[in-house]
């Protein structure tokens, strides 16, 4: 029996494909939950894991209920608030393996920037449906003719992966998509180009699907400012109990830091590091951490929030650390006594976001703590350098002394005096400053390292100029931003009037390092010493700016104010740290190439020769030093 003439062998092939592409999207949902896929699919490729091989979700148990609230169908939005390295990619991962080969639908993961979604692209994603076999050859290779397969989209039948980046609103505003997936969210720029909250809009994307699924995932920055910490607040708020292994007790408990113990050896660092039960006091190994975690469950408690599952994890449950790591890493933080490595600790080990200090510094506080030093560079100085402002009639510039651990020491503070845009001399003069050869205590000759050049208010073609010829001496030309999210230096780039290698400076960060650090109280690392020289004047310029919080739009926002007009001492301060960072030196190096230099002059002038007169000069440290 022949086929009527419209039907035809291909023409049936083409119902087949369609009829059966049709019974993937009306299909009954899957019974498999996202973990269980993870265990049965899932392998760990080794060039994205330490661990590489099948995938256990017992390896981290408290990733079951993350990965399995997005099988529940009365949770529409997952909250993850975490610490860093405990496992959270492979979350995101884990759901998109399981609706690639279970649940065919449009997906789509938005990362912070372009940088950060090619990373994962490429080796978190491609390594993943390469090596799992339940997803190997679902989406086309890319190499293959017509593929739809590219670093930022790929299709597959019944559904597509897009990749986006918090920052472009064409990625987050076009076709209807089922699953989002909003990775580090915290890292989020705080809009999209005026057009909005990256995450407003790509939620919105969802709203034509009733089975549509959001995540939300970061760790956490600054209180009040942190998106996921609001995202959080609006959850159900699930904690990870786990069990006391001790006989008697077995009574579930949250792990948090307070509750780790360690004695202390010779040096004060941390020995015999455990864990102490909350109930019994009971002694908790390391190993036996791991098994209370194997044991442990997610309890909601705030039970009237619906449809949005929310988790908190700290890096306390990882299996990829210890107790011991974590305990040296928080007693560095605090040795340092700097809030910015504390905050690292409290944002990237315990999943918390960060309580913002912004009480003033009292000027007058500042100048009761002078000190007498000069006019040889204090001993433990082992790099100078230069921040200079510019002013219409003036140049003012910080000479600054480091030594390890950033502790430092003002060395001289100029003013110039001078037009800058149309007078020669002022800059003759900086020049000259910059080119002093300043005594050392121990005997050698330190010169300037590095000098950041204001070039963003006053005379910035001047200031091009003199930085231009000036490259090779490490002077360079900055401009600041105020964005908070800018890193304290910029890689330098060319792309200006001058051609010469200007960095953009994030002043945020810098100055909420320079306002913690003159809040410390006595010498050490980040300690600022200042000599008596240093007038009631600077002191007020150096603390001119405060740190305030105010509300706009709804969303609360850290802000500088300025208390006066005048503030180049905190300027200056600004650029010379910036120089610092620019520099990156090995400041334990230098002081030891001092120390050893300091002790080689000291044994050459005990000869009766070397008491001679020779004619030299002391030691200079070399300019190439950490080149």
């Amino acid at each position: 029996m022949s086929l009527p003439a419209l039907i035809t062998p291909e023409s049936l092939a083409g119902l087949s494909k369609t009829l059966h592409r049709a019974t993937a999207i009306v299909k009954a949902p899957p019974q498999l939950m996202v973990s269980q896929w993870a265990d049965l699919h899932r392998v760990l490729s080794a060039e994205a894991s330490a661990e590489p091989g099948k995938w256990s979700t017992a390896r981290a148990e408290y990733l079951r209920g993350v990965m399995d609230a997005f099988s529940d169908p009365d949770v529409s939005t997952v909250v993850l608030m975490k610490a860093a390295q405990v496992g959270s990619t492979e979350v995101i991962n884990n759901i998109i393996g399981f609706h690639v080969h279970q649940d065919p639908a449009s997906i789509l993961v938005v990362q912070p920037n372009i940088k950060m979604a090619n990373s994962w692209s490429k080796t978190r994603l491609s390594p993943m449906l390469r090596d799992t076999p339940a997803l190997r050859g679902v989406i086309a290779e890319p190499r293959t003719k017509n593929s739809s397969n590219t670093i930022q989209e790929k299709v597959f039948e019944g559904g597509m992966l897009a990749v986006a980046t918090a920052g472009s609103p064409a990625d987050l505003a076009s076709r209807p998509i089922r699953i989002v997936l909003f990775d580090e969210v915290d890292k989020y720029p705080p809009s999209v180009k005026e057009e909005g909250d990256a995450i407003e809009l790509g939620t919105v994307r969802t709203e034509t699907f009733w089975n549509s699924k959001t995540y939300k995932g970061s760790t956490p920055t600054v209180h009040e400012i942190s998106r996921i910490e609001a995202e959080w607040d609006g959850s159900d708020q699930r904690y990870f109990m786990v069990p006391c292994p001790r006989k008697g007790c077995r009574k579930h408990q949250r792990l948090i830091w307070p509750q780790v113990k360690w004695s202390k050896d010779e040096r004060g660092n941390p020995v015999d590091v455990r864990y102490e039960c909350a109930y019994c006091r009971g002694r908790i190994e390391e190993h036996e951490r791991y098994r209370m975690v194997r044991k442990g469950r997610w309890e909601i408690t705030r039970p009237w929030v619906k449809g949005i599952a929310g988790f908190h994890i700290s890096a306390l449950y990882s299996p990829w650390t210890t107790l011991h790591k974590l305990a040296i890493r928080f007693v560095k933080a605090v040795r340092s006594k700097s809030p910015e490595q504390l905050r690292v600790f409290i944002n990237a080990a315990l999943g918390e976001t960060w309580k913002e200090d912004t009480t003033t510094v009292d000027e007058s506080g500042l100048l009761a703590r002078r000190e007498e030093y000069g006019p040889l560079v204090p001993a433990r100085v082992c790099a100078i350098t230069v921040g200079v402002d510019v002013q219409d009639d003036r140049i003012e510039a910080e000479v600054i002394g480091w030594a390890p651990g950033e502790e430092s020491w003002q060395i001289e503070y100029a003013v110039i005096p001078g037009r800058t845009e149309t007078d020669l001399r002022p800059w003759q003069d900086l020049d000259i400053l910059l080119s002093k050869r300043y005594q050392h205590e121990l005997g050698v000759t330190l010169v300037v390292m590095a000098a950041a050049i204001d070039s963003g208010g006053h005379a910035t073609t001047k200031v091009y100029e003199f930085c231009k010829p000036r490259e090779d001496r490490r002077i360079w030309a900055v401009k600041g931003g105020s964005k908070p999210a800018l890193p304290a230096v910029g890689r330098p780039n060319r792309n200006n009037a001058g051609n010469v290698p200007l960095r953009i400076i994030g002043t945020d960060a810098l100055k909420r390092t320079i306002l913690s650090r003159l809040k410390l109280e006595g010498p050490g690392p980040g300690y600022m010493h200042f000599p008596m020289a240093a007038d009631e004047e600077y002191f007020k310029q150096l603390t001119a700016e405060s740190l305030i919080k105010i509300r706009e739009k709804g969303e609360v926002k850290f802000i500088w104010k300025k208390n006066r007009e005048r503030n180049e001492g905190l300027d200056s301060r600004v650029y010379g740290y910036a120089a610092l960072i620019a520099l990156n030196p090995d400041l334990e190096r230098y002081a030891a190439m001092i120390q050893a230099q300091s002790r080689e002059m000291k044994e050459k002038i005990r000869t009766p020769e070397d008491l001679k007169p020779q004619g030299r000069g002391r030691r200079v440290l070399s300019r190439g030093v950490g080149r």
